[in-house]
């Protein structure tokens, strides 16, 4: 695997500032609209879910072993990443998610 190429060669050039800034907005407007695809079907929404109960999102991180509380903190940090970005995408689909996953536990699924 190749190293990243630098975005600008020359920082203090501002057509290379300027270019490299539409390529982050332009990679981050591909990644919500990735996202968004993701959660626009049920399976997507319960394997996003599905991920933050994972990274425990939801639950305390507190352990009396300072190591294994860190370690549960560092999973929570990264699911907080992906509710962020869900929040970004559309806020409400939170609470469908939430709903879906209530209903998903009642029928055993």
């Amino acid at each position: 695997m190749s190293e990243p190429q630098p975005l600008v060669q020359n920082a203090s050039d501002p057509r290379q500032v300027r270019a490299a800034g539409k390529k982050v907005n332009l990679r981050e407007k591909e990644l919500m609209e990735q996202l968004r695809n993701v959660l626009g079907s049920r399976p997507g929404r319960k394997w996003y879910w599905t991920k933050m109960d994972e990274f425990r999102v939801f639950l305390p991180t507190f352990d009396p072993n300072p190591y294994q509380a860190a370690y549960n903190e560092g999973w929570r940090n990264a699911g907080l990443k992906l509710l962020r970005e869900l929040q970004l995408v559309d806020p409400a689909l939170e609470v469908q998610m939430r709903k879906e996953s209530s209903e998903d536990n009642e029928r055993g699924a």
